[in-house]
């Protein structure tokens, strides 16, 4: 027994030894390796967990989508900048960057909707882009279905195993129409939930804005939305706000002419309990859906800056925070609408969504870089750069709750990086 067990020994100890070391990362563009490209690592605020290269024969590639981070994968679009038609999803294992499919499956040169396409039902993924839909499993890669040209305008959403959307038809000035649309997730068969014509609404030139859901204390569903238009008597523009219940078939609120400044953006309404907030061009608003009426608005004027053509708010806790177009960033009390703090850092544009992860609000855009503001305070805890010299990171962020980590690219790299427990600030 003791000659066995010491030949078991040596064996396991052989096997060992036979195994190579897994192989390091490769060094970043323009390096050749060695103590310099370390101390690049060594120097990032944030631990490089890992990162893979788009493709290391080609030039650096665009990302204009905010990527999705679901369950153990994240997902990247990926375009040439020499080639439109070369978009495609890229979906990497979040835990070590291996790559696990591709998808190409455009019908034309379309392009994901910038920055939105976040929306999974169990594990199909709604892709938005321009006038067309597709379910993408996101386990397999493979398209579950996809309706092209379908006159579908703005930003699609799901909710509870619907993809809701909006629709707007231009046959001539008087029969110019929008519609609110949806369709189970799993199988494409459309129903028409409400439809705006704009010889009974005074004028029409937009369509519905991406829906909201709320769902009443009484149990009916109501549909959440903007919509725009133009009053052909003075030929000027207008958005009214709607609340309209699905159930009854009936508007069940509409505040008319909300946008003093006569341009809003495509936000989905951000529901939290019986609260809506909504942002116009210059504006926050709040709106009790109970007692149908608005609560406060904040107007933003002066400077020049503050504009809210881009779509960025977050209601978290007790807070509403909202940034602008120059990456103006804003926290207010949600009851009351009390500004608490903000951070004038005008940069001439912004590049992501914020995302809140305990206590702190990370976007990217300020001159290429990650930012990690404290949520409490509006303390900048961060700019950090890429690793890749004279390379900014675009096309927003991810976060994973699962592994604590943040993933984004820079165009040459997909990253993956671990969040300071420093940082943690819930």
């Amino acid at each position: 027994m003791h000659t066995l067990r010491l030949l078991l020994a040596l064996l396991i100890s052989s096997s060992a030894c036979d195994r190579e070391p897994p192989a390091p990362p490769p060094p970043p563009p323009g390096g050749g390796g060695g103590n310099n490209d370390s101390a690049k690592f060594e120097n990032l605020t944030m631990k490089l967990v890992w990162r893979n290269r788009f493709d290391p024969d080609s030039t650096p590639r665009g990302n204009s989508m905010q990527p999705l981070v679901h369950e153990d994968k994240v997902v990247f679009h990926v375009t040439d900048n020499l080639n439109i038609k070369d978009i495609l999803l890229r979906c990497y294992d979040a835990t070590d960057g291996q790559v696990l499919w591709n998808w190409n499956d455009w019908d034309n040169a379309a392009t994901p909707n910038d920055y939105m396409n976040q929306f999974v039902y169990q594990d199909y993924w709604l892709m938005d882009e321009s006038g067309d839909m597709s379910i993408i499993n996101l386990n397999t890669g493979q398209t579950l279905w996809q309706k092209e040209n379908i006159d579908k305008r703005y930003y699609s959403q799901i909710t509870d195993g619907y993809v809701y959307y909006s629709t707007d038809v231009h046959w001539s000035q008087s029969n110019q129409r929008t519609g609110l649309w949806r369709t189970p997730v799993l199988s494409f068969n459309p129903e028409k939930i409400i439809e705006l014509r704009a010889d009974t609404m005074g004028g029409l030139n937009h369509a519905i804005d991406a829906s909201a859901i709320w769902q009443a204390p009484w149990g009916d569903e109501m549909a959440v939305f903007k919509v725009g238009g133009i009053d052909w008597s003075n030929n000027q523009e207008f958005w009214d706000f709607y609340v309209y219940n699905m159930d009854a078939d009936s508007i069940y609120y509409r505040a008319r002419d909300i946008a003093p400044h006569r341009r809003a953006n495509k936000q989905y309404p951000v529901i939290d309990g019986h609260y809506a907030y909504l942002q116009t061009h210059r504006t926050l608003q709040c709106y009790d859906l109970i007692n149908r009426k608005q609560v406060w608005q904040h107007n933003f004027t002066g400077d020049g800056f503050h504009h809210f053509t881009f779509p960025n708010l977050l209601v978290e806790g007790e807070r509403v925070y909202i940034m602008g177009d120059d990456n103006s960033l804003f926290a207010f009390n949600k009851t009351n609408g009390e500004l608490i703090w903000d951070r004038e850092d005008p940069s001439g544009g912004m590049q992501s969504y914020m995302h809140y992860y305990k206590g702190v609000l990370y976007f990217t855009g300020y001159q290429g870089k990650l930012t990690a503001v404290r949520a409490g305070d509006g303390k900048v805890l961060t700019r950090m750069a890429s690793y890749n010299g004279g390379r900014g990171f675009g096309g927003g962020l991810g976060i994973s709750e699962k592994y604590n980590q943040l993933y984004l690219t820079d165009g040459w790299d997909v990253m993956a990086f671990e969040i300071p427990e420093k940082w943690h600030y819930e």
